[in-house]
């Protein structure tokens, strides 16, 4: 390999499937250069009239006129090599992401790189042992929009999470970015909701994008503000109840049960939300004598009355 001045009109920016590494390294790195070395801007390989660009397109499309400093892949250099080369070379800063996995996959089938090959190259760089059973999904990562994308990366998601993500369009998934990222979930809040929408969704006999907005319009008529402080669990609450009315409605119940027993202030009662374990947890903290007789007459018959029914809707087997 060598490096050496290449004009703009030599490079060769024709095909998006060599569009496959986030460069969010590599502009950095570029401008942090010394004045007096010489580093290559972009990756090349050459062809037999020009060079193909294969990394280094975020700075290329904001290249002028002047010559612009290149790594030059001979001509003879093998798909695989350099492929295997640029892959190394993104590793030496971090993993490589989903959606990168995804772009190579699918540029070793475009170039017809034997399969054995190309799942040697992907084990080395992500420990995946096969590439024969993901292509599907991996397919349908090269679907994930740009604002996903960033989303995803930024929280350095799982695959699984990009999977679930890629089952939506396009539209969907930027309807559901545009509306859900505004509040500023974490992955797991992200996670939750996208799950709870779609399971809400089959639930009520109605695709993502008729869900998605019905919830949309219910949490604008409902929430104080957008971006109130509160407007993310309000969100997370109203689809949780879409999902789970059943379960919903006897949660309700036992809060407005709890709600009416006169607790002592030293006193607090929790339960399972769930339903699973049928089981209240007293906690009681004293301080004083007076705490003590506070208890006492907390834990008469009267307020064992109140309890028992908070124990009856705990254990009760009523879908609600």
């Amino acid at each position: 390999m060598r490096i050496q001045r290449l004009s703009p009109q030599q490079i060769k920016t024709s095909s998006p499937l060599y569009r496959v590494f986030i460069e969010d390294f590599w502009i950095q790195n570029v401008n942090q250069k010394s004045k007096l070395a010489i580093l290559p801007e972009v990756i090349v390989h050459q062809q037999a009239q020009g060079y193909r660009l294969l990394f280094g397109f975020g700075l290329f499309e904001k290249v002028g006129t002047d010559k612009i400093p290149a790594l030059i892949f001979p001509q003879q250099t093998a798909p695989l090599n350099w492929l295997t080369e640029l892959a190394r070379f993104v590793r030496q800063h971090r993993e490589l992401y989903p959606i990168e996995v995804a772009r190579l996959s699918r540029l070793m089938n475009h170039l017809k790189i034997p399969q054995a090959d190309a799942d040697n190259l992907i084990h080395a760089m992500t420990g995946i042992k096969s590439l024969s059973g993901l292509v599907p999904q991996l397919r349908k990562l090269i679907n994930v929009v740009p604002s996903i994308q960033a989303f995803l990366i930024a929280k350095k998601a799982p695959f699984a999470l990009w999977n679930q993500v890629s089952e939506l369009t396009p539209g969907q998934q930027e309807t559901f970015i545009n509306f859900v990222g505004a509040l500023r979930p974490s992955l797991s809040v992200f996670s939750e909701l996208l799950v709870n929408i779609t399971e809400a969704g089959l639930r009520e006999g109605l695709d993502f994008a008729t869900i998605l907005r019905r919830i949309e319009k219910e949490f604008r008529r409902t929430c104080p503000g957008p971006f109130e402080v509160h407007a993310l669990t309000h969100l997370r609450q109203m689809v949780f109840r879409r999902r789970f009315p059943h379960l919903s409605r006897r949660i309700a119940r036992m809060e407005k049960r709890l709600a009416q027993i006169d607790l002592p202030a030293t006193t607090r009662i929790d339960w399972d939300p769930t339903f699973e374990r049928g089981t209240l947890h007293l906690s009681v903290e004293i301080g004083t004598v007076e705490d003590l007789v506070s208890l006492r007459n907390f834990l008469s018959s009267t307020g064992l009355q109140k309890l028992s029914p908070l124990l009856d809707e705990l254990k009760s087997e009523s879908p609600g």
